[in-house]
């Protein structure tokens, strides 16, 4: 543990010691942000905190209910460590809104039907600063997704993107890709849909339409999205351990 520790937080001392002070504080902002937010889960919305690290789910909350109550919960617990973020660091100003819209991606494209995807997700940001864009993986009336998701991970109906307005990108921001996982109905059609009939002898699959896995819900939360939102700025050298005016060679760019 103590050889663990020293190698995490030798790239730290280094900056330091090379004159990079103002690198070294945004990263340590950015690890208290993290901390928070645990905390911020377990503490300030412990049903939040019940629902992030249970896995299974009961059969009778797969509904748009549940999944609402949970992303509220999830909002609340990001607001929350902001909060105390700005508490612990006064210099950051950033106001995040609490008040979730729940909106699926139908009701998007038909509200903007000439635009592209991330188009109408900019516009209705821009409306409302945190959103809940919901069913994300089936086909819209004009016959495209809005986004693709695996036929054998979420269930079309039951999944969306909590969205967040960046007032520094000046765009929609998305925060966490989330849903209630497919159950074997929803494996089903999906697999069909998707033309993915072919997954079914895998042994996962074979479990699960079989009855034969525990229903689940699930999602990712973006550690350093969350960093460049409540920060208020791009955090590349933080996270990747490059002090500024480094040039990663070339096989390593994307």
């Amino acid at each position: 543990m103590r050889r663990f520790l020293a190698a995490q937080f030798a790239p730290v001392l280094r900056a330091w010691r090379n004159g990079y002070e103002a690198e070294v504080r945004r990263a340590a902002i950015a690890f208290f942000l993290l901390v928070f937010l645990a905390f911020g889960v377990c503490l300030a919305v412990p049903e939040a905190a019940a629902r992030l690290f249970r896995l299974s789910l009961a059969r009778e909350d797969r509904n748009t209910d549940y999944l609402k109550r949970t992303v509220r919960d999830i909002v609340g617990a990001v607001c929350e460590t902001n909060d105390a973020l700005g508490v612990a660091f006064p210099s950051l100003h950033t106001k995040l809104d609490r008040e979730v819209f729940f909106i699926t991606t139908q009701e998007l494209e038909d509200m903007y039907p000439d635009k592209t995807p991330k188009e109408r997700e900019n516009e209705i940001l821009r409306q409302h600063h945190t959103v809940f864009l919901m069913q994300i993986g089936g086909k819209l009336k004009s016959g495209k997704p809005h986004d693709g998701r695996a036929p054998d991970y979420d269930d079309w109906d039951l999944n969306g993107d909590i969205l967040m307005w960046n007032p520094v990108l000046q765009c929609a921001f998305e925060i966490s890709s989330m849903g209630i996982r497919v159950d074997e109905k929803s494996l089903d059609r999906q697999l069909t849909l998707a033309g993915c009939d072919d997954r079914r002898s895998l042994p996962f699959h074979k479990m699960l339409l079989s009855g034969e896995l525990p229903l689940t819900m699930g999602g990712g939360i973006g550690q350093s999205r969350l960093c460049m939102l409540m920060i208020g700025q791009s955090l590349p050298r933080q996270q990747t351990g490059h002090p500024p005016g480094h040039q990663r060679c070339q096989k390593h760019r994307r």
